[in-house]
C-alpha cells in the first residue's frame, strides 16, 4: 500500500510540475517543486527519521532527477510556445 501512494504522490506531482508549473513565464515558479523535493529528502535522511535501504535512496535520487528534467522540459516547451505565439503576431502584423 505504501508503494502505491509512493507512486500515486509521485504521478499526481509530475502532473502539476508538467502542466502547472511550467506553463509559466516565470522559470523560478516551475523549479520550486524539485528544489523543495530535493530539501525534503535531504532533510529526511540526514535527520535520520527513519531507516533507509538502498531501494529507497535510489527511487528517491530517480524522482528529483524526474522532476528537475520535467522543469528543464517544460519550460523548453513554453519557451517555443512563446515563440510560436510571437511569429504568429508577426504574420498578422504583416498581412
Amino acid at each position: 500500500m505504501g508503494e502505491l501512494i509512493f507512486v500515486l504522490t509521485g504521478l499526481v506531482l509530475i502532473a502539476l510540475e508538467e502542466y502547472v508549473f511550467t506553463q509559466t513565464r516565470f522559470f523560478w515558479l516551475g523549479g520550486l517543486l524539485p528544489l523543495v523535493g530535493t530539501v525534503l529528502v535531504l532533510f529526511i535522511v540526514f535527520k535520520g527519521f527513519t531507516t533507509f535501504t538502498l531501494r529507497d535512496f535510489i527511487t528517491a535520487a530517480i524522482a528529483i532527477v524526474v522532476l528537475y528534467v520535467f522543469w528543464g522540459n517544460g519550460h523548453t516547451h513554453y519557451q517555443k510556445k512563446v515563440k510560436d505565439e510571437e511569429k504568429k503576431m508577426k504574420i498578422k502584423d504583416i498581412k
